[in-house]
Order: structure tokens, then sequence, then C-alpha cells
């Protein structure tokens, strides 16, 4: 649970391997999930996420997959509530993916909706500010493996 708890305080560094996420809920309110300077690199990775809600709005909607190699996303606006779930400035390297965010905020909207998959290889996330609030980002029943990622989500929302 994040309340108004850091999951990950500033300076995090993650080398993974064979992971995998089993989540009951993952929620965004107010506090901060992730502090300025974190750093993923990961490689293979299995989530699956139950429920992982911000608003309303889906950046991605249900039954999506995503087998990527060499990708740039440049998102300029994506907002959560009145706070920044990234902060300006991220960028991801993920298997040849390069992520270059200007901002992206939750607040009615849904950033993955029910039944997402991700099948990702070598990620690197460097972000500068993840906040949530008086929701619980990760509940109970978390599991890592690192190494192999796949990331199937039930449920993420984002906004309108």
């Amino acid at each position: 649970n994040v309340s108004s708890h850091s999951l990950l305080q500033s300076s995090k560094t993650f080398n993974i391997t064979k992971i995998t996420h089993n989540f009951q809920s993952l929620n965004v309110s107010s506090h901060s999930l992730f502090q300025s300077s974190k750093t993923f690199n990961i490689t293979k990775i299995t989530h699956n996420i139950q429920s992982l809600n911000v608003s309303s709005h889906s950046l991605f909607q249900s039954s999506k997959t995503f087998n990527i190699t060499k990708i740039t996303h440049n998102i300029q606006l994506l907002n959560v509530s009145s706070h920044s779930l990234f902060q300006s400035s991220k960028t991801f390297n993920i298997t040849k993916i390069t992520h270059n965010i200007q901002s992206l905020n939750v607040s009615s909207h849904s950033l993955f909706q029910s039944s997402k998959t991700f099948n990702i290889t070598k990620i690197t996330h460097n972000i500068q500010s993840l906040n949530v609030s008086s929701h619980s980002l990760f509940q109970s029943s978390k599991t890592f493996n690192n190494t192999k990622i796949t990331h199937n989500i039930q449920n993420f929302s984002l906004g309108k």
C-alpha cells in the first residue's frame, strides 16, 4: 500500500531479470510512488495486474498486446488528478524503446484498461517524479521474478 508513504524514494535503481508482478489493485491519489531520479533496468518481466485504476479515459483499451523493439513515444500530456504520475522530462529506453514524456498526469483518465499484455525486453525507466495519494499503488499479493517480463493488466485507468 502507498498512502503517505513512498514506495520507492529518490535514486532507486532496478536491475531485474525474471520478474512477475501479481497486483490486486493499483490506484493513484496523492503521495509519490516513485520519487525523483528513479532508474529501472529491466529484462523480461511478467506483470499480472488485476486492477490498476486512475480515473476514466483509456490510453490503452482492453486487450492490448505490445511486442516492442524499437519504439519512440513522445507524449505531450497525460494527466492524473492534480498530481503528476510522471513529471515532465521522463525518458524511457525500452529494448530500443524511447519514451519522451513531457507530462503524464492522472485524473479521470485510464492509462491502461483491463486485459493489457506487455512483452518487454530490456527497459530503462528514468523517472523524475511519480506521485501517489490516498490510494494503494500495490495491494497485497506482490510477486517478483526478475527476467522475462510480461504485463497482464486487467485494469489500469487514466482519464478523459
